[in-house]
């Protein structure tokens, strides 16, 4: 069975969504119907993990959480190299997954959090695409998956 024939079936569960939670459907644990779907959790989970954090894959995961606390000037040098670093953990561990846009924003009411929202596809069907923000710092550490748009009061970069 092809992606796209796996995608239109309703009855095919592409994988899990994260965190884990029950789930009132057939499977145990929530499930994701599309492979876009699965896409924005994978990418999610690929920016909250720390390298070195997962067990037998070392190099699974981003360098976005050291970066966060580096000490910068210049604002504009700060979201290229966490765009470039999203877009090399995207190429190494997501490749099917198209990064169409990476927004970064810091929130106005605690400069400690970063929101990151990005735009993604997939390579088989580029014309579908979502929307996945994840939060870093500050008392706010899970990733909201669905339609972002950044931070409330938040300023773009």
């Amino acid at each position: 069975m092809s992606s796209l024939a796996k995608d239109l079936d309703p009855n095919t569960y592409i994988g899990l969504q994260l965190p884990l939670k029950p789930s009132n459907n057939i499977t145990f644990f929530s499930s994701t119907l599309t492979y876009l779907e699965q896409a924005k959790y994978s990418a999610a989970n690929l920016l909250k993990t720390m390298k070195g954090e997962r067990v037998a894959q070392p190099n699974f995961g981003s360098n976005l959480h050291n970066l966060l606390f580096e000490q910068y000037d210049d604002v504009e040098e700060f979201a290229e190299r966490v765009k470039t670093e999203i877009t090399e953990d995207f190429n190494t561990w997501l490749p099917y997954v198209n990064l169409d846009d990476t927004k970064i924003f810091q929130d106005n009411n605690n400069p400690n959090i970063l929101y990151v929202t990005l735009t993604i596809s997939l390579k088989y069907n580029p014309q579908d695409s979502e929307e996945v923000t994840v939060s870093f710092g500050g008392t706010s550490t899970a990733g909201s998956i669905g339609g972002g748009g950044g931070a409330t009061g938040g300023g773009g970069y």
